[in-house]
């Protein structure tokens, strides 16, 4: 096995890893940023190909649609009574609403998994389809990844009171 082989079923397994696409300590986007300079390198060098990024982003963001609909399902305990009661989230309600558009689109959830989405606004699973889908998803987190934007530098004053009072 080449040497460019290696590097890449390396980095294709670290990146499957990867628990979920942003939010998470052990996320593609924190792994992009720790390696940056060389998943960049390989992927300027065509060891590492769009097609190899874009099936594991599809995988992550059809696992990620599926979380949202186990917790639009779940069963909910209300303090203080005790009483449990099941969760009121809706389609739209969800952290990345393209994620779950995208998963309906390509018929990636159940039907048990769909009879669990609930929908407000008058919306359906067409009509939410529709709204919150891009076409364009999956490339655009791949340029998200591979091309961050830099992050603001944030000023830290260690004594905000003290200046306050100046």
């Amino acid at each position: 096995m080449a040497l460019n082989d290696i590097l890449k079923n390396a980095t294709v397994v670290d990146m499957q890893r990867c628990e979920a696409i942003f939010l998470s300590f052990n996320s593609l986007s924190n792994y992009f940023e720790r390696n940056h300079d060389t998943v960049k390198l390989l992927y300027d060098n065509n060891i590492l190909t769009d097609k190899d990024i874009d099936l594991i982003l599809e995988e992550k963001v059809l696992n990620e649609a599926k979380i949202y609909v186990h917790m639009m399902d779940r069963e909910l305990t209300v303090i203080p009574g005790g009483e449990k009661t099941r969760s009121q989230s809706y389609a739209d309600h969800v952290l990345r609403t393209d994620f779950l558009a995208y998963a309906l689109e390509k018929k990636a959830l159940s039907n048990k998994e769909i009879a669990k989405i609930t929908f407000d606004h008058g919306d359906n699973l067409d009509s939410f389809v529709s709204r919150y889908g891009k076409n364009d998803l999956i490339s655009n987190l791949r340029n998200e990844l591979l091309n961050p934007k830099p992050k603001p530098e944030i000023k830290y004053d260690e004594h905000p009171t003290c200046s306050m009072m100046h």
